[in-house]
């Protein structure tokens, strides 16, 4: 507290390697490197909403009222849409007499977020057209930029003053929040290769890939942290916080691939691809702790099961992105044949196909575990997105193509 803004200067980035052949003929080598990687720091948002508020212009909300009981009108019935806004009116947690500000403020001493990355491996050549490969791979993140939502209400005390009340912050909402250097990962992965080069018209290459990816970012919305912290008070302190990573944390990561140069000089080339299910932030859906925030970690965790079905239950819920969604593959197939022509001209023919077999690859899970009510949520990790929709792989799609050489 007290510090006056400085730049970033410690953004050294030292990295060392190494390869050793171990018998001097090639076929066993060793390797390995460490190193500091910086990354930029994301400042759509952690940069721009400060900003637009020190521009003295005004772009935030004149009108906000929440509260994870219900809002109510002042005979006790929940608000419903279209009743008259001066029923809560008196619940108004922005002045609209004041500068509507987006409410959020950038630490002046922000890092730039970096990495310490170690791998090691080991290559070995099993025949003349043949290699086996073993890596092991150790990324640390630190100093990432998040946006943490302090701003919550004591908790067990859903209706007393926001914690950062005292600072007569406009707003003084959830949402209102700075942007830090607080956040940190952690992958591990061990990963197993195996290449064969061109060899009697047969290529063939697989990898597969044992990995946990664990941060504190919680679940990424445009690349921040949306609202894990379950106590306000403990920040990045709190075990909870520090759960797998929503789009990183597949435990098993596989994929094969060959080239045959099949009869009639057709050239074949498939391709898959998989893996296992990636966590998914489900939570009660009401407020357990009566902080003010809905986002509190159920008791147990579930993993999605079929479409229709209810989750299965996998285990304690003890750190955000405890559930798990579906596990995603995809084939995909390639046919060319080339055709001479007068002089030194060709003509290639191609045909691909996307997800050949039309796999669903569900997505897009529904995250309460209870309704508003207390009741069931009977769409609980239940899917909303499939293959083809935005983000998501193909649908089965099928593309042909010439390529003419000369």
């Amino acid at each position: 507290m007290g510090l006056d803004p400085q730049e970033d200067t410690n953004n050294w980035q030292p990295r060392v390697g190494f390869a050793y052949d171990l018998r001097g003929d090639g076929r066993d080598v060793i390797r390995g490197g460490w190193g500091v990687y910086q990354d930029v720091g994301y400042t759509n948002s952690n940069v721009l909403f400060p900003a637009i508020d020190a521009t003295g212009i005004g772009s935030g909300s004149v009108f906000n009222v929440d509260n994870a009981d219900g809002i109510r009108n002042p005979d006790g019935s929940f608000y419903r849409v279209g009743q008259p806004i001066s029923n809560i009116e008196s619940q108004n947690q922005a002045n609209p007499n004041a500068l509507q500000l987006i409410g959020q403020w950038l630490d002046p001493r922000l890092q730039m977020p970096y990495t310490r990355q170690t791998a090691f491996g080991w290559s070995h050549q099993v025949s003349s057209s043949t290699v086996f490969n073993v890596d092991f791979v150790r990324n640390d993140g630190r100093d990432l930029n998040v946006r943490p939502r302090i701003n919550t209400r004591p908790v067990g005390q859903p209706t007393a003053p926001r914690r950062l009340a005292f600072l007569d912050l406009q707003p003084n909402a959830a949402g209102t929040r700075p942007a830090i250097s607080g956040g940190r990962s952690e992958y591990t992965a061990l990963i197993l290769g195996v290449k064969r080069r061109m060899s009697n018209g047969f290529d063939f290459s697989a990898a597969y890939t044992l990995a946990e990816a664990r941060s504190t970012i919680g679940t990424a919305g445009d690349e921040l942290n949306s609202n894990n912290l379950q106590e306000a008070e403990q920040l990045y302190d709190d075990p909870r916080t520090f759960g797998p990573t929503s789009r990183t944390d597949a435990r098993h990561t596989g994929s094969v691939a060959m080239v045959w140069l099949g009869p009639w000089g057709i050239n074949v080339s498939p391709i898959f691809l998989a893996r296992s299910a990636l966590p998914v932030s489900i939570t009660e859906g009401i407020d357990l702790n009566r902080n003010g925030e809905n986002n509190d970690l159920p008791a147990k965790a579930y993993a999605f099961d079929g479409v229709g079905n209810a989750p299965k239950e996998i285990g304690d819920c003890e750190t955000w992105n405890c559930g798990r969604g579906a596990a995603r593959w995809q084939m995909n197939l390639r046919l060319a044949k080339s055709f001479r022509l007068p002089g030194a001209m060709r003509i290639e023919a191609i045909g691909e196909i996307f997800n050949l077999f039309n796999a669903t690859n569900p997505a897009g899970f529904r995250t309460t575990r209870l309704l508003g009510t207390g009741l069931p949520n009977p769409d609980f990790l239940q899917p909303t997105e499939y293959s083809g929709d935005f983000q998501n792989p193909e649908q089965r799609v099928g593309q042909i193509g010439f390529r003419f050489t000369f």
